[in-house]
């Protein structure tokens, strides 16, 4: 097949780039040039054009192609452009979106989406409306290609994640003799790992399919999920269990700084777990967790212990944590 990826050189993307050349696809690869520029430059099945579609997608005014993946579509007008450039010269649109589409925990395919708030653009991107965007792009796309494959994604994970947020976890379980962890009613983490996530997407392209898909893995607990990365990263690490709410009061920042994690509070404004049925009926195949540990580790140890993070919570607060915490329990 010969196939277009629109992104394509840091993670999501990547990972489709990546699973189509183990198939013998041909891929154009159009990106901004930005993230890993030259990555599949000694590549033959790969050809790498650049330029941002915001700006113009003249770099795309020829060519046809047999399926073309969206990784990084995020405002509706830009979504609806691509579609605008494209008909009539390609066989299928994949677009990436996510379950942050949904309102609710626990959604199927079905669940209402959200809306976007009134007086929020539509041209620029905020986290606050990221959901509500994703949901207007797979409007743009029914509209321009009725019958497309819309994968709405959940936290994705692999060796080559640049995010700091499953990753975070794994690299102070890994290198921290003490992690603090929260008590408390137990969260619910759903991950899949990324090559799962292209290696699905790839099928369905090959197969023709079409509709939409929560694309992602196995929900566990909280606690669980941290056993399974101790596990394999350290197994002498100690959790330090302590009080959610003292955490807030210590002016942790959920999610950001202590990644993967929110107060109780706020677990039903969006999906913590999305249901998976339909797409596991499709045929998604999940590897075990633990084999996505075990490759995120044999990466991390590579890395420059001092390099700088996009998150997570620093080993000097953590400490200062732990110890604040230790205190008020012998207090």
């Amino acid at each position: 097949m010969n196939l277009l990826v629109i992104g394509g050189t840091q993670f999501v993307g990547r990972a489709m780039v990546e699973e189509a050349v183990s198939r013998g696809h041909q891929v154009t690869v159009f990106h901004r040039g930005q993230t890993n520029p030259g990555l599949f430059a000694n590549q033959p099945l790969v050809k790498e054009i650049l330029g941002d579609r915001k700006v113009s997608l003249e770099a795309l005014s020829t060519g046809t192609w047999d399926a073309v993946i969206d990784s990084v579509g995020y405002e509706p007008p830009t979504v609806k452009k691509s579609c605008e450039a494209l008909k009539g010269r390609i066989g299928k649109y994949a677009f990436i979106s996510t379950i942050s589409v949904y309102g609710m925990d626990n959604p199927d395919e079905d669940s209402p989406v959200l809306q976007l708030p009134e007086g929020a653009s539509v041209e620029q991107f905020e986290l606050e409306t990221y959901g509500a965007l994703k949901a207007l792009c797979e409007q743009e796309l029914e509209k321009a290609f009725p019958g497309a494959l819309n994968m709405r994604i959940g936290l994705e994970i692999g060796p080559k994640d640049h995010s700091d947020r499953f990753n975070d976890w794994v690299d102070r379980i890994r290198t921290r003799d003490k992690v603090m962890v929260p008590g408390g009613t137990p969260m619910m983490w759903q991950a899949i790992d990324v090559r799962d996530t292209a290696r699905f997407t790839l099928d369905m392209i090959e197969k023709g399919g079409s509709g939409t898909y929560n694309v992602t893995g196995e929900a566990l607990p909280m606690p669980q999920a941290l056993d399974q990365i101790r596990s394999i990263a350290n197994p002498s690490c100690e959790f330090v269990t302590v009080d959610p709410d003292w955490m807030l009061e210590q002016g942790i920042t959920p999610w950001e700084e202590y990644t993967l994690w929110i107060p109780e509070s706020e677990w039903g404004q969006f999906p913590l777990v999305a249901k998976i049925d339909r797409a596991l009926a499709a045929g998604m195949k999940l590897r075990p967790r633990e084999e996505s540990i075990r490759d995120i580790v044999a990466v991390q140890v590579t890395l420059d212990p001092a390099r700088k993070r996009i998150r997570g919570l620093s080993k000097e607060k953590e400490d200062a944590l732990l110890a604040k915490a230790m205190e008020a329990t012998t207090a």
